[in-house]
């Protein structure tokens, strides 16, 4: 039996891994939040039901909104 292994790397809290041929393999990405301490960084999860379309376009809606327009 042969099994097929993939390079595994841990950068701010998040595991991270290419599963394409090697010689296509990107570098790493360089987010500013995974760049600073833990102790700079707050790591969370939320479970949001939606259906995709228009879930995400309400999600980026309501976060955007009260920045955008000074309105809650």
């Amino acid at each position: 039996m042969k099994l097929k292994s993939y390079p595994l790397v841990e950068r701010g809290g998040v595991l991270w891994t290419y599963m394409g041929p090697p010689e296509h393999q990107p570098p790493l990405p360089e987010h500013e939040w995974a760049m600073v301490p833990d102790s700079h960084r707050f790591v969370s999860k939320r479970w949001q039901e939606l259906q995709l379309p228009a879930g995400v376009e309400g999600a980026s809606t309501r976060a955007m909104s009260p920045s955008c327009t000074g309105t809650r």
